[in-house]
């Protein structure tokens, strides 16, 4: 969820306004801030008659931080003598008393975050209409805390964004006027790192360490709590999926028991899969796939092609974009997109076990793993047979990464070995060792034109490394602890890597001299 939030002075840059105008015209909710000032100013005006013009009231939240406003249901309006936090442009906008929260009361209060109840229950009255959940849905504590309950996304992105559009308001108007410029860094940075919390957990832990180092504040203490949290859920589900993508008579759904349920979450926290019950021994039943949108709820079964129907239901995943939704049914592969359409079914290579791990969208190739070692290059237009065989490991992957640009990919597999493919040519790509032993996670620099990426292993090293000029070179290793690291990143900018162990333990690196810039146990 993207907040917009107007610092622009208009009377000194009125050329501001078509900048107003396009995020206005682009926004589903307007979150007006009701005050006095706000009652007096032309713009505020202009805003709300280019809103009424073009949207609905419904869209039109209202939050108090200075004067009254009055209901009168005679009047079916506002009573305007007793109404001075709100503008006359208002008037008859409303044919029933409008949704708005009162916040005047945060002007006394010191320390406002989602552990104070009133504040959090303010929050939550703002984020249930945007989100289209009942409040209580929002502050109750356990839904927010369980780590498989698939609400947990929606949930937690509309109170800490709404959390982080308030928050930046409320602080911003404490900041003495010599420490604004520092101090609205500190909040940008903060706000950076809500805005990425569920799409990269581990990015988000390096805006708000940038945030501490320029000044510690609660809020970005905060921010670098919650993004550890939420870090650290995604390295457990992350390390849960292994033990269920493994070789031998367990590989996959084997371990997943009858009346047991199977979900994926897409990165950014959007959509969700759900898999009902497979049957233990053999297809019967099957299995289902329902896609979920976790804004809306709006739920979809995903109905297999006409060749996968009634096969055993094998892996379900998102692509890296995220646009595309792989579901396998032993040697066959559906893909839909997030509407839940089936926008071509493929039959891949018969091989000893089923096809588990759809690593993404390669042009019209997809990359494939399955239980026994194989990686596969499958066309899903043309009946060409995958380009990569093999089997050199004979054991499975687990984890298939891929960088922006689409032209790397890093399997990991169950017995510590990693291997890089370049996919430069699809007609002919190479594939090349990384390691043979310990490996258990992989991730790419976020840049498109990087070819860097880091591996994690399991006796506490973090190793970067490049490939240039058909080499593969490792640039640095950093030794995190004794302990197994489960997930590990690069800053926006390349220039950190942040990783956590198994037993919580985070690290953030300068990733060019190898210096460690921070620890928490």
């Amino acid at each position: 969820m993207r907040v917009f939030r107007d610092e622009t002075d208009l009377s000194a840059a009125p050329e501001g306004w078509t900048l107003i105008q396009t995020a206005l015209a682009e926004s589903r909710y307007f979150l007006f801030l009701a005050s006095r000032e706000a009652a007096v100013s032309k713009w505020v005006t202009r805003e709300i008659n280019y809103w009424f013009a073009n949207r609905s009231s419904a869209e039109f939240l209202i939050v108090l931080t200075d004067g009254n406003i009055v209901w009168s249901d005679d009047r079916v309006d506002f009573d305007w003598d007793l109404s001075n936090a709100l503008r006359k442009a208002l008037a008859g906008k409303f044919k029933r008393e409008p949704f708005w929260v009162d916040l005047r009361w945060t002007v006394t209060q010191q320390d406002l975050n989602l552990r104070h109840p009133q504040f959090l229950t303010a929050v939550a009255r703002l984020a249930a209409p945007i989100r289209g959940l009942e409040v209580d849905e929002l502050i109750s504590e356990d839904r927010r805390q369980h780590k498989r309950n698939i609400w947990m996304a929606g949930v937690a992105i509309a109170t800490t964004i709404t959390l982080g559009a308030i928050a930046f308001w409320q602080f911003q108007a404490k900041l003495a006027a010599t420490d604004r410029e520092r101090d609205q860094r500190v909040l940008a940075s903060v706000a950076d790192a809500y805005r990425v919390l569920y799409l990269d957990p581990l990015q988000a832990a390096d805006e708000a360490h940038r945030a501490l180092e320029i000044k510690r504040t609660p809020e970005a203490e905060e921010a670098l709590s919650m993004a550890l949290k939420v870090a650290q859920y995604r390295r457990e589900n992350r390390a849960e999926e292994a033990q269920l993508t493994g070789a031998g008579a367990g590989y996959l759904m084997e371990r997943w028991r009858e009346g047991g349920i199977f979900s994926k979450l897409r990165r950014d926290g959007r959509y969700a899969l759900v898999a009902s019950e497979r049957g233990k021994d053999g297809p019967n039943p099957p299995g289902t796939v329902y896609l979920i949108r976790l804004d809306t709820l709006r739920t979809k079964e995903l109905a297999p092609g006409t060749q996968a129907r009634g096969r055993r239901l094998e892996y379900m995943g998102f692509s890296r974009s995220g646009e595309e939704i792989f579901v396998a049914r032993q040697f066959y592969l559906d893909i839909y997109d997030t509407k839940g359409d089936l926008i071509k079914s493929v039959q891949l290579e018969y091989h000893a076990k089923p096809t588990h791990l759809i690593a993404g969208m390669f042009g019209s190739y997809v990359l494939v793993g399955d239980t026994v070692g194989h990686i596969m290059l499958a066309d899903t237009v043309s009946p060409n047979r995958p380009q990569l065989k093999g089997g050199r490991h004979r054991d499975a992957a687990l984890l298939v990464e891929s960088n922006k640009k689409g032209t790397r990919a890093i399997v990991v597999f169950e017995s510590g070995r990693a291997d890089l493919v370049v996919l430069d040519n699809l007609k002919s790509p190479a594939q090349h060792e990384i390691a043979n032993a310990n490996v258990i996670f992989a991730a790419f620099s976020e840049s498109a034109m990087s070819g860097r990426f880091l591996t994690t292993t399991k006796d506490g090293k973090v190793d970067i490394w490049d490939f240039e000029d058909v080499k593969l070179k490792r640039r640095a290793s950093l030794s995190h602890g004794k302990m197994s690291v489960g997930i590990a990143g690069f800053s926006k900018d390349e220039q950190r890597v942040i990783s956590l162990g198994n037993d919580g333990t985070f690290r953030l690196w300068d990733a060019i001299t190898g210096r460690l810039i921070a620890s928490k146990p």
